[in-house]
């Protein structure tokens, strides 16, 4: 997933998160979890390829389509395995295909704290 932190760079003094430090989350370890979404979709950029999500006045997020559209999915009450088998049924292309790449997205996106897990 590609994302732009969009917030304004005034972290002095504050420590600084690696995002890669995180162990990464298995498919099996998830499959049954409902994954909320976090902030609110405010628009697409200038240039319409990514959708910018503001989770406060502070955080603002641009992120690419396929990880807007699986944060749209993140509802609360989809369990990781039903967001999975709807973009497979979308998509037209095996479960199997894309469940390691929807994990990825969903840790991303878990990372920028775009949703709960």
């Amino acid at each position: 997933m590609s994302y732009e932190d969009r917030t304004p760079d005034n972290h002095e003094g504050e420590p600084q998160e690696d995002l890669n430090s995180h162990s990464h989350l298995s498919y099996d370890e998830i499959k049954d979890k409902k994954p909320r979404r976090e902030g609110e979709f405010i628009d697409k950029s200038e240039n319409e390829d990514k959708y910018i999500i503001k989770l406060s006045e502070e955080k603002i997020y641009e992120v690419a389509g396929i990880a807007y559209f699986i944060w749209a999915m993140c509802d609360g009450e989809k369990t990781v395995g039903d967001i999975i088998h709807e973009i497979s049924v979308e998509g037209q292309v095996e479960e199997d295909q894309i469940k390691g790449p929807i994990v990825e997205v969903l840790h991303q996106l878990q990372e920028a704290a775009l949703i709960s897990i």
